[in-house]
C-alpha cells in the first residue's frame, strides 16, 4: 500500500510538470509565412492566393490543432487546402466545413509553424473578403504538443485572421508571446522578491 500510494504522488507531481508547455499558442491567417502578413492585395481578376493557417509560440513543438476555417465574402476555394507533410485530418475535408476538424501529425519543432495551404480564387467581381478562424461547434479549441508519450493539451489564442483586399477583421483576443511563465505561477511570486 505505501508503494502504491508513493507512485501515486510522483505521478500526482510529474504529470501536472508537464502540462502548459505552451501556454501561449497562437493561430493565424499568413498570405506569406513566416512573415506575418495577414492582408493580400490582389492585382489581377481571379487571382489565385494562398492563405496559410499558421501557430506560433510553440517552444514544445506541435502535433495538432483542432480548429474551422471560414472563407467568407464571396472568396471560393480552388482546389480545397493541403496539410503540412505528415499531417492528417479526422474527417478528411472538413478544416473549411461547418464543425471543423482535428489535424494531427509527427510532432514538429518549428516556430512558427504552417498546417494547412488553403488555396482560394478570387473572381473579378468580389472586391474583399475573409479568411476567419472560428471556434468549431464539434471540437474543443485546442493545440497539442510533443511531449511523449503524453502530449499536452493548450487552448490556443486567435491573432489574426486574414484579410483579401481588406485589413482582417480583429480577432478581439490579447496574444502575448512572451515567458513561458504564466502569471499566479511560481516564477511569477519569485519575481516579486527579486
Amino acid at each position: 500500500m505505501r508503494t502504491f500510494l508513493a507512485l501515486l504522488m510522483v505521478l500526482a507531481v510529474a504529470v501536472p510538470a508537464l502540462a502548459g508547455d505552451n501556454p501561449q499558442v497562437r493561430a493565424y491567417i499568413d498570405f506569406d509565412p513566416p512573415n506575418y502578413a495577414h492582408r493580400h492585395d490582389t492585382t489581377l481578376p481571379y487571382e489565385q492566393v494562398h492563405a496559410f493557417l499558421m501557430v506560433d509560440c510553440i517552444p514544445g513543438g506541435s502535433t495538432g490543432i483542432s480548429a474551422e476555417v471560414q472563407i467568407q465574402a464571396g472568396l471560393s476555394i480552388m482546389s480545397s487546402y493541403v496539410l503540412r507533410a505528415g499531417m492528417l485530418e479526422d474527417t478528411p475535408g472538413a478544416l473549411i466545413t461547418p464543425g471543423g476538424v482535428t489535424l494531427a501529425g509527427s510532432c514538429d519543432m518549428s516556430d512558427p509553424q504552417w498546417l494547412a495551404d488553403i488555396t482560394l480564387l478570387v473572381p473579378s467581381d468580389v472586391t474583399a473578403g475573409t479568411v476567419m478562424i472560428v471556434d468549431s461547434t464539434v471540437y474543443p479549441r485546442e493545440h497539442t504538443d510533443c511531449h511523449l508519450p503524453f502530449a499536452t493539451v493548450d487552448p490556443y489564442c486567435v491573432l489574426s485572421h486574414g484579410g483579401v483586399n481588406m485589413d482582417p477583421p480583429p480577432s478581439g483576443e490579447d496574444c502575448p508571446c512572451g515567458s513561458a511563465v504564466e502569471e499566479s505561477s511560481w516564477g511569477t511570486i519569485k519575481a516579486m522578491y527579486k
